[in-house]
């Protein structure tokens, strides 16, 4: 087996386009899991086509069909997609957690039925990332002359 603090994932989850995505997961610089997702449904490969990211129990079934190092892996680059769907929304408009769109509680800390009404946005901090050669270092950055704020025009009326 490996050792625990020495594992690094490097993992890329594009926007959607109709839906649909193409994401890949490298562990310690080799190629793991590449899956094609419809929404937050794997269409391929195999063992995850036709696997739900959520509502689905996904975790339980990765932890019964997957190898444990495997089962952490798809764990990770199935919260790497929940997460990236922030992306899209227009979280501006959401001063709570329970205020975004679509919000399922109970999927994490932030959105438990406890915190849900608490936790608030910063409203105006998305980072604009898309184009920082270095994302890690361009999202740590506090530097208020670097840091680019991504602006996204409010909902049409």
């Amino acid at each position: 087996g490996r050792q625990a603090a020495s594992v690094v994932y490097r993992i890329l989850v594009p926007d959607r386009v109709d839906g649909q995505t193409h994401v890949t997961l490298h562990r310690d610089s080799e190629p793991l899991l590449d899956w094609h997702l419809d929404g937050f449904t794997i269409t391929g490969p195999e063992p995850f086509r036709g696997r739900a990211l959520f509502g689905d129990n996904f975790p339980d079934w990765a932890e019964r069909h997957l190898d444990v190092e495997s089962a952490e892996a798809a764990l990770a680059l199935a919260r790497a997609c929940m997460i990236s769907s922030g992306r899209a929304m227009h979280l501006d408009d959401c001063a709570r957690a329970i205020d975004v769109p679509g919000t399922k509680m109970g999927v994490c800390h932030t959105y438990s039925e406890t915190h849900g009404a608490q936790s608030f946005r910063m409203v105006g901090s998305a980072r604009a990332l898309a184009d920082a050669s270095d994302v890690r270092r361009a999202s740590l950055d506090s530097d208020p002359d670097r840091v680019q704020l991504f602006h996204r025009p409010g909902p049409k009326s």
